[in-house]
C-alpha cells in the first residue's frame, strides 16, 4: 500500500483556533491520556503567541486514494530562542489511529530542520517522566537528558528535559 504524504501547515495568528481544536477533539476522544499536556485554553495560546511568537503547525496527511483531501492528523509547536540558539519542540500530538507509523519522527525531523534554518544549534523538549514510549523514542532520535535543569515541574507534573545538538 502506498505511503501517506505528511505535510506541516504553519499557522498564522488567525488560524490558531485550528491548532487548539486538534487538542479539544483529542481530549473528547480520550486520545490525550495523562502524558500529553495540551494548551490550557485558547486565551493562553493567543497570549503565548503574542509574547513569544512560537510556530504552531498542523500535521496534515494526504492519502494515496484521495490526494486532494488533506486530513489533519495532529499538531506540533516549536519556538526559537536566538540568544542561546536553541529551539524547543512542544505539544507534539498525532491521532491514535496514525501512531506507530513513523509520522511523529518524520514531523519532528521537519520541525528540527525548520528550527535549524532559524539558527538553532540545539533542540530541546520536555517529556513527562512517566511517558516511557515517548522517552524511548527521543533517546533513539538522539536526544539526551539536559545537564542544565534536567527536571522541570509544570502544572504539578514532572518532566524530563532532553536536548539534541543539530549537526
Amino acid at each position: 500500500m502506498p505511503k501517506q504524504k505528511i505535510m506541516l501547515k504553519l499557522l498564522e495568528r488567525g488560524q490558531l483556533g485550528e491548532y487548539y481544536a486538534v487538542f479539544l477533539e483529542a481530549k473528547e476522544n480520550g486520545e490525550l491520556g495523562n502524558n500529553i499536556t495540551p494548551p490550557k485554553s485558547m486565551a493562553s495560546l493567543l497570549k503565548d503567541y503574542a509574547e513569544h511568537k512560537p510556530d504552531y503547525f498542523l500535521i496534515k496527511s494526504q492519502g494515496p486514494k484521495n490526494p486532494g483531501n488533506k486530513e489533519t492528523i495532529g499538531a506540533i509547536g516549536a519556538s526559537y530562542n536566538a540568544r542561546i540558539k536553541e529551539g524547543t519542540i512542544f505539544n507534539q500530538f498525532v491521532k491514535a489511529k496514525y501512531r506507530g507509523r513513523g509520522i511523529g519522527t518524520e514531523v519532528a525531523n521537519e520541525v528540527e530542520k525548520h528550527l535549524a534554518k532559524k539558527g538553532a544549534k540545539t533542540i530541546s523538549m520536555s517529556i513527562k517522566w512517566s511517558f516511557f514510549r515517548q522517552m524511548r523514542w527521543a533517546l533513539k532520535a538522539g536526544y539526551l537528558p539536559s545537564l542544565f535543569l534536567p527536571i522541570k515541574i509544570f502544572d504539578g507534573k514532572i518532566f524530563v528535559r532532553l536536548r539534541k545538538t543539530i549537526k
